[in-house]
């Protein structure tokens, strides 16, 4: 009997972590756990009243390599570029920060800041409106630096644009140095649940997203611990 029962604990230590694994990465499961951080945030795509800029978080930046010369925008630097371009051509003009450093670490290439800028002047935004910050390498340096150019110019009510996943954290980093956040998310993963049998089996899409998921809050949580939000 004894032995049965170790048999069975052995067997429920292998059982239910792959489980666990596999409801984690089912898109019922991941729709839930991306809600959690972007239901407090409703997609919108009208341009907050009262704003005096629009802060525009890099994410990824490929760097040159030796069959790409060019520096490529990432997809999610590629969708916030394009949010807040639409933003800014939904009301009167006004700066336009773009937030986020050098990528590689051997210096090859711009840096987030100029090649978001580059791209938003072809989008439309007036090359007289964007401001460069190119020193960060975190959302908490984002905020930081970001401060530093517009406490200069008496600017602290702002609409703050990246993945509505990564909303939650930026905030907080952008309030705790003193601006008056107006968020503004793209590329929601949540907006929608289709009750389909696929949604209810394991997939690798809906593991990357639950990947992000558990980033962001163990991220709220370390900055938390360390007093940055």
């Amino acid at each position: 009997m004894v032995l049965v029962i170790l048999q069975v604990r052995r067997l429920l230590l292998v059982a239910v972590p792959v489980l666990l694994l596999i409801l984690a990465s089912t898109r019922a499961v991941v729709y839930s756990a991306l809600g959690s951080l972007e239901w407090a945030y409703p997609e919108s795509y009208v341009r907050p009243e009262g704003a005096d800029a629009i802060v525009v978080l890099g994410g990824y930046l490929r760097p040159p390599t030796g069959t790409c010369p060019q520096a490529r925008l990432g997809a999610d630097t590629l969708n916030r570029c394009l949010h807040a371009a639409e933003l800014y051509s939904r009301g009167p003009h006004c700066l336009v920060v773009v937030s986020g450093g050098r990528m590689d670490a051997e210096g090859r290439g711009p840096t987030l800041a100029e090649a978001m800028a580059d791209f938003l002047a072809r989008c439309g935004v007036s090359p007289q409106d964007l401001l460069r910050e190119g020193r960060s390498h975190s959302t908490r340096e984002n905020a930081a630096e970001t401060w530093k150019l517009l406490e200069r110019r008496g600017i602290r009510r702002i609409v703050l644009v990246t993945d509505a996943i990564h909303l939650r954290r930026a905030e907080q980093c952008f309030r705790s140095q003193g601006f008056e956040v107006l968020p503004s998310g793209c590329d929601y993963r949540a907006s929608e649940f289709e009750w389909s049998p696929a949604n209810f089996l394991p997939s690798v899409w809906a593991a990357e997203d639950m990947q992000r998921v558990l980033h962001e809050w163990v991220g709220i949580v370390y900055y938390r611990v360390h007093g940055w939000i």
